[in-house]
């Protein structure tokens, strides 16, 4: 990790990360891998692409609204919530 580092919450879960991780590396490191509820089916899914084709990885960020989270890169304080 670099001298620098930012602050991620996830579901009240603090976790320290670098500069320049997506939120979805973020996640899949710490093990946090049921992150929306298909609306048809209604289990809970997982990012499949990565690279932001499946909408499978969408979590809420707080003012920022419902986001893919492989196309986030991490920023200071964001706040997240999964299972959406």
């Amino acid at each position: 990790m670099s001298d620098k580092s930012y602050t991620v919450t996830i579901n009240n879960q603090i976790f320290v990360v670098s500069p320049g991780q997506s939120l979805f590396s973020v996640m899949l490191e710490n093990g946090i891998l049921k992150l929306k509820k298909n609306a048809v089916l209604g289990d809970m899914r997982f990012g499949a692409c990565g690279m932001g084709t499946c909408f499978e990885c969408e979590v809420f960020i707080e003012d920022r609204g419902v986001r893919r989270s492989c196309l986030i890169n991490v920023d200071t304080n964001l706040r997240v919530k999964v299972g959406i």
